[in-house]
């Protein structure tokens, strides 16, 4: 029972940390159902004070709370629902990976799930010209706006509405981590969006004896540029109620930077309407994928109607795709 209160302290204390909020993602539900059985059984005989008994009750209790409350507070970001949606829009968000070795695959996936709004990431001088030579892409999207990079911060966005105010945001190495611009709908006015690829814990993972802290400092700056990202947001679209932030974001759901920060400021999509787990990545090193990294994530009038994982292709992530209402 020492043990067992010890670490529901802890994760109840440190659930902002990396480590310790994944672990409280994950151990909240056993600890609670462990520690009331346990305390269920053996109440009357564990040979300890009542004082430390109570104690232990307590942080069951308030571990429960949190838990509870936690859970509460993730349905707190939801669409607005003052005026009736009529329009609806399809948008796909898909990270091409920019080593990838089959990109007709790829291409065959874009023109299999045509959309309206098409955000790429990973977009090198070689996909900018793949894309550009696809007729089906060049008539589908009248509207596009390309930043190629030789590596993974190229992007790329491909609409069927006037696109205007395109801006990119930089980390400190001076290298894009977002593509932001206004997107005109006929109807219903701009949205505010942000093609996102943050900072990839891929670093820590070719370090392996200097893992936990790698890995620890690119969460820390993956949650830089998220606030980096939503600030600008805040700032630039303070009179357009619709934005939308999508794109490879390289944040499990199971981090407190995700359940803590980006689910509880904006609407997660697939987190709303889709089915099944939503894993994005990776394909090929495992024999399914294992992580949500790539999101839809709404404010305003959008109302998430559908949303789903696409197949997989030559990229190491999935694509999402999903059907706002407005």
């Amino acid at each position: 029972m020492y043990f067992l209160s010890g670490i529901s302290l802890i994760l109840l204390v440190g659930s902002p940390n990396v480590y310790i909020g994944s672990a409280f993602y994950f151990l909240k539900y056993p600890i609670i159902i462990v520690g009331s059985i346990l305390l269920w059984k053996k109440w009357n005989d564990i040979n300890v004070p009542n004082k430390l008994k109570h104690s232990l009750l307590l942080c069951v209790l308030l571990l429960g709370v949190y838990s509870v409350s936690f859970y509460m507070s993730k349905q707190r970001p939801t669409f607005s629902t003052k005026r009736s949606q009529t329009e609806e829009i399809e948008v796909l968000t898909y990270n091409l990976l920019f080593t990838n070795s089959t990109p007709q695959s790829s291409l065959q996936l874009l023109q299999k799930h045509p959309v309206d709004i098409l955000a790429l990431q990973e977009i090198t001088p070689k996909w900018e010209h793949l894309l550009k030579a696809n007729t089906f892409l060049q008539k589908t999207y009248p509207y596009q706006k390309m930043y190629p990079d030789k590596r993974t911060h190229g992007y790329g966005i491909f609409s069927k509405y006037p696109i205007k105010n395109v801006e990119y945001l930089n980390n400190d190495a001076n290298r894009p981590i977002a593509q932001c611009f206004e997107i005109v709908h006929p109807t219903k006015g701009s949205l505010y969006t942000c093609n996102a690829h943050t900072a990839s814990p891929a670093i820590a993972f070719h370090s392996p004896e200097s893992f936990p802290i790698a890995y620890y400092k690119v969460e820390r700056m993956r949650a830089k540029q998220w606030r980096q990202i939503t600030d600008h947001i805040d700032q630039k679209a303070a009179n357009i109620p619709n934005r939308m932030i999508l794109g490879d974001l390289n944040t499990p759901d199971f981090e407190p930077l995700c359940y803590l920060q980006m689910q509880q400021e904006y609407v997660d999509v697939f987190a709303e309407v889709g089915s099944g787990f939503g894993f994005t990545f990776p394909r090929g090193r495992l024999p399914y994928p294992a992580f949500r990294l790539d999101y839809i994530l709404t404010q305003g009038l959008l109302q998430p109607i559908e949303a789903e994982v696409l197949e997989k292709t030559g990229s190491d992530h999935f694509g999402v795709k999903a059907v706002l209402r407005f």
